[in-house]
């Protein structure tokens, strides 16, 4: 089946269907006294990316101080 491919005049009658009071009404600006950011950061992702990217930054260093500049430019071969 071919994919649906849509007219101009649908777009724009797509568009049209946005509402501006939705966005700008008053419960969408009001905000909680006690809301906390830190209760919605999902502290495992935090910790799990810290350490992928202390692991990439101690790799990027024995890669440039370490390896000589062949196997850093080409990698290493298997000679079998």
């Amino acid at each position: 089946m071919p994919p649906h491919i849509s007219t101009e005049s649908e777009k724009l009658s797509k568009s049209s269907d946005y509402n501006e009071k939705d966005v700008n009404s008053s419960e969408t600006n009001k905000t909680d006294p006690n809301w906390n950011c830190f209760d919605h950061i999902i502290w495992f992702n935090v910790f799990w990316f810290t350490g992928l990217h202390i692991v990439a930054a101690y790799g990027a260093y024995l890669c440039f101080t370490d390896a000589k500049i062949l196997t850093t430019l080409f990698g290493k071969k298997n000679s079998t």
